[in-house]
């Protein structure tokens, strides 16, 4: 059984957003109980109850640890039940919150080839440093197992091309903001391996 954790649902900015002077935004400084604050969109998901796996590493994946039991760490002095982060997309809202994870804790990014390209090409991800945090690519429309801390985790994923537009940062004069290749961006499905039976998928 996949077991899937909310850790954020606001859009990017969280809610109530920095800046923002707006009715909702007022409530939810006021402590308003119908407009509730909430951090940046993530989720975490976990095949076994012990590997878990973060989808998009937002801006405030560190309140989200906090504020998550099943994420705190569970043995020794450091340690972390986080085995990786699924990427997916480019957009400062999917990759910041990596910079949380630098504190040399064994886990993997998965992320499609142009995205890894990406990280790989802004020197301030060399913080994770590349004997602790492993890198692989997410290819598309084919089934990619997730590695747990001592083999297998019990979740897969399956990634497809969805439309997106180019990330704020990389827009330049010469390109259409509006327009990205493929492998920008992606959707997945996540499967829970059992076994002896076959997967259960989610979306």
């Amino acid at each position: 059984m996949l077991i899937a954790v909310v850790l954020g649902s606001a859009a990017g900015g969280g809610f109530p957003q920095w800046n923002s002077n707006a009715p909702a935004c007022r409530r939810a400084r006021q402590c308003d109980g119908a407009a509730v604050a909430r951090t940046q969109a993530s989720l975490a998901v976990s095949g076994n109850g012990r590997d878990w796996f973060v989808l998009n590493a937002s801006p405030d994946l560190r309140l989200q640890i906090e504020a998550t039991p099943a994420l705190h760490p569970r043995e020794g002095l450091r340690s972390s039940p986080i085995s990786g982060v699924v990427v997916t997309g480019g957009d400062v809202d999917a990759i910041a919150g990596l910079l949380h994870l630098r504190e040399r804790h064994l886990f993997s990014v998965y992320a499609p080839a142009r995205v890894l390209a990406v990280i790989a090409a802004n020197p301030i991800f060399g913080v994770l440093a590349s004997d602790c945090v492993r890198r692989h690519q997410l290819p598309l429309e084919q089934r990619t197992e997730l590695a747990g801390s001592s083999g297998t985790s019990g979740v897969a994923v399956v990634a497809f091309a969805v439309p997106a537009k180019v990330p704020l940062y990389l827009e330049t004069g010469e390109t259409n903001p509006l327009v990205s290749e493929e492998g920008d961006a992606v959707g997945f499905c996540g499967h829970s391996i059992s076994r002896g039976g076959p997967p259960l998928v989610t979306h």
